[in-house]
């Protein structure tokens, strides 16, 4: 199958490819999801969550942004060394 447009015949799998170069850079950089699928034409962003879902970021689960006023959590990086005057 293949698309003529102002006397250019192209194929149509060819055309389809550029949809997803779009759509999986723009889900990976953290757009949401109805505004890909309008940037696309769905009419509902199910279709294209059911396309595109492995291209979105995965859950967050590390919570150290929040303060539960609980116990400080210990510093990850080590206190700097102090070297010795030479």
């Amino acid at each position: 199958m293949s698309v003529t447009k102002n006397g250019v015949q192209y194929a149509w799998h060819r055309l389809h490819c550029t949809r997803h170069t779009y759509a999986s850079p723009a889900l990976a950089a953290g757009k949401s999801l109805r505004w890909v699928a309008g940037h696309l034409g769905h009419s509902n962003p199910e279709l294209t969550l059911r396309q595109y879902a492995h291209m979105l970021p995965q859950e967050e689960t590390d919570l150290s942004f929040a303060d539960f006023g609980g116990p400080k959590r210990p510093s990850q990086t080590p206190p700097p060394t102090k070297t010795p005057p030479v």
